[in-house]
């Protein structure tokens, strides 16, 4: 006998097939207690195949492949993820309309399996062809709207998301798309504020620590890099790309001064020379609020000192600032002289700080 589908139970499926068809039922148990006696079909079907297809099935498309291994495997599988699947199967267009209509329903299932406390099915292992599809989608919507769940997902479950994103290498897909729109490249660089969070860090269990070492592997920062000398050297037309990279440089930096401060020691020593060398004003301001980030932490302030001439540069400046002062009225002008002796003594109240620091540690 045939019911009527319960959106309350679960769906379970079992399939069927041989050389010459396959076969499907779907089926529900009674109040979700898993007994024979109160399995209830929902609804059933088969298929003869013909010659042409029995030769030409296994040529199907990555998500046809997908879903026909979810309906094979026997599991278990809620309504609003089967529905999940079926969205991101319409995302292989560039149809506007349906893009944007596609999106708004993927946000509003996992919204919905957000409030019932659902874990989706971001993280299992069906969903990644769908998830690289959309990163590497050309629509920014598509883009963003994949990225957004991902973060979503890292906000409540923070651990699987973790580990999920360095064993799939995720994030260094997302590097190239910081020359995407404002609203994708502003997604990318809070899913890296998140992981680098430092609250979260000390709350963190060894084992996290370990999954964020391989998250942050060598191979994501040798991807950062390469985006940055290839943004440096399209100055021009990527400088929104290069500030965006370097937001991240910065995030990565103060996360993890010892070890990043080597491996990002390029984009790092470019970022606090064009802070005071970069000759558009406005630009240059976006480097120094960079800069003035790295100052929040000690082990990287430190670096600054010992491997630029920031300070120094930064001497001259504010001395030449107050030379263009002068021609409006105002008369007092430094000396060079002067400028390098406050430069000295700015080095030497730092360093005085790093000693005590050190003090204190013994203590």
């Amino acid at each position: 006998m045939i019911i009527f589908k319960s959106y309350t139970l679960t769906f379970p499926i079992d399939c069927d097939d041989s050389n010459d068809g396959i076969g499907h039922v779907i089926y529900q148990y009674k109040d979700n207690i898993e007994q024979e006696d109160n399995k209830q079909i929902v609804i059933y079907g088969s298929k003869k195949l013909s010659d042409e297809r029995k030769h030409t099935a296994e040529e199907c498309d990555d998500s046809n492949m997908v879903a026909d291994e979810q309906l094979s495997s026997k599991k278990v599988i809620k309504m609003s993820d089967l529905l999940l699947f079926k969205e991101f199967s319409k995302l292989n267009t560039m149809d506007e309309d349906v893009i944007d209509e596609t999106c708004m329903n993927i946000r509003s299932l996992f919204e919905t399996a957000k409030r019932k406390g659902e874990k989706t099915l971001l993280l299992n292992d069906q969903l990644l062809p769908f998830i690289k599809l959309g990163i590497q989608h050309p629509s920014d919507q598509v883009q963003l709207t994949t990225i957004r769940q991902i973060q979503d997902t890292l906000n409540t479950e923070r651990l699987p998301t973790l580990k999920w994103l360095a064993v799939n290498e995720l994030l260094i897909s997302l590097i190239p798309l910081l020359k995407s729109t404002t609203s994708v490249a502003s997604s990318i660089i809070a899913l890296f504020k998140e992981i680098t969070n430092n609250n979260q860090k000390q709350q963190q269990q060894d084992n996290q620590e370990e999954i964020l070492n391989q998250l942050l592997s060598n191979k994501l920062v040798t991807t950062i890099n390469q985006f940055f000398e290839q943004s440096k050297s399209n100055r021009d037309e990527e400088q929104s790309a290069l500030l965006r990279v370097l937001d991240i440089v910065v995030l990565l930096v103060n996360y993890h001064p010892l070890t990043m401060t080597v491996q990002l020691g390029e984009p790092l020593k470019y970022l606090v020379v064009a802070a005071v060398s970069d000759p558009d004003t406005l630009v240059r301001l976006g480097y120094v609020e960079l800069v003035s980030r790295l100052g929040d932490n000690i082990d990287v302030l430190k670096w600054i000192i010992e491997q630029t001439e920031f300070i120094d540069s930064l001497a001259r400046l504010l001395w030449k600032q107050l030379e263009d002062y002068h021609t409006l009225g105002i008369h007092y002008v430094p000396s060079e002289a002067n400028v390098s002796v406050a430069t000295q003594e700015i080095k030497k109240h730092i360093k005085f700080c790093f000693s005590q620091r050190g003090k204190m540690k013994k203590q």
